[in-house]
């Protein structure tokens, strides 16, 4: 439902009920997964936490279900607009990856043959997918100001937080983070220089590791041949220009897939 309440202002709220089943994937997987570099494991199979782990198959899986709440609120007119989000989910038998602390060397000598030990994919940090009650909330906001006709200033934001009913954090969570742009857009050019700040993720899960914070400096200068039916643009875009080192506490390679150093690219785009 959206409401008005003045001029150029409107409010919002939304309430969701879901219900959502498993994948093949959350449920089946038992094998290494290369494009994480880990050994995954479905819900579908109970780790026998012994002296020797093992994995052994109990279907006990529950659909997951979702009680979610939005609220929104923005300024729509003028040379100045904003928008507020914010959200709070309940999540029954909520899916996710959790981190065994065992690796695929501790539990592979549980059922391979020889013809399973040619594909060895050397030892994998073993994650299953489990359930649990969890609860998500956060906000994200825009502020957008038109300081001349070719000016434009915006800022924006954005944190979620994840948490386990019965105490912990969820795992991968994203942090905080804080950005702005400054935008210049006239007579076929367009440049643009935007700051983003991420802060430390230091609400981490079990054998979670915390993830520094990073800022990252980015420019582009575009101009676009006005006139010409396929909208040709060059481009020269120059990416992380301080050559932070920054992790990405969301992603399973982030200790050996930092993002990219300091980068620059030129190009030709249109539409066909």
């Amino acid at each position: 439902m959206v409401w008005d309440i003045a001029a150029n202002y409107n409010a919002g709220i939304s309430f969701t009920h879901a219900q959502r089943a498993p994948s093949a994937a959350e449920l089946f997987s038992y094998g290494p997964h290369i494009g994480t570099s880990t050994f995954e494991v479905g819900a579908l199979f109970r780790l026998d936490d012994t002296e020797e782990p093992y994995f052994y198959y109990e279907n006990n899986v529950e659909e997951e279900v979702s009680n979610n709440i939005d609220l929104s609120f923005r300024r729509h007119s003028g040379n100045i607009g904003w928008v507020l989000n914010l959200f709070y989910n309940q999540v029954d038998n909520f899916y996710y990856e959790r981190n065994t602390g065992y690796t695929s060397e501790d539990i592979e000598e549980h059922g391979h043959d020889e013809e399973e030990e040619s594909h060895d994919h050397g030892e994998l940090p073993v994650y299953v997918f489990d359930q649990a009650d969890s609860t998500l909330y956060g906000l994200e906001a825009e502020f957008a100001w038109q300081i001349s006709k070719p000016l434009t200033l915006t800022l924006w934001g954005d944190t979620v937080r994840g948490k386990l009913d019965d105490g912990g954090n969820l795992p991968r969570i994203p942090p905080a983070r804080l950005g702005s742009m400054l935008s210049y857009s006239s007579n076929g050019w367009d440049a643009g220089i935007e700051i983003t700040h991420a802060f430390e993720q230091n609400k981490v899960s079990e054998l979670e590791t915390s993830t520094a914070a990073y800022t990252l400096l980015n420019t582009e200068l575009a101009y676009t041949f006005l006139g010409n039916q396929h909208n040709l643009t060059v481009y020269l875009k120059g990416n992380n220009l301080t050559d932070e080192l920054a992790y990405v506490h969301s992603s399973f390679l982030k200790e050996l897939a930092p993002l990219p150093g300091r980068n620059f690219s030129v190009g030709l785009r249109g539409m066909f």
